[in-house]
């Protein structure tokens, strides 16, 4: 899950978030809006305080559907002929 959906559902500010996991609100934002990547120990502590609902994968936009078709693009690429 997004973490701007997260915090939506949950009806928690970036603010109140950004205290939370340590980092400022306008940095928060940047995760958010801007496309920023947390640091790993960042990373870390939205994980847990989401309660594991958002996920580093959540940053990276990789999902359950985008690695299953990458199986199955891999899957016909190795069966294709070789000429």
């Amino acid at each position: 899950m997004k973490l701007e959906k997260w915090l939506l559902i949950k009806n928690i500010n970036t603010s109140s978030f950004a205290l939370q996991i340590g980092v400022s609100r306008s940095q928060v934002h940047k995760y958010m809006h801007e496309g920023a990547i947390p640091r790993v120990d960042i990373m870390q502590k939205i994980f847990l305080t989401t309660k594991k609902e958002v996920t580093p994968n959540d940053f990276y936009g990789v999902t359950l559907d985008w690695q299953q078709n990458e199986k199955k693009n891999q899957q016909k690429i190795n069966t294709e002929p070789q000429f």
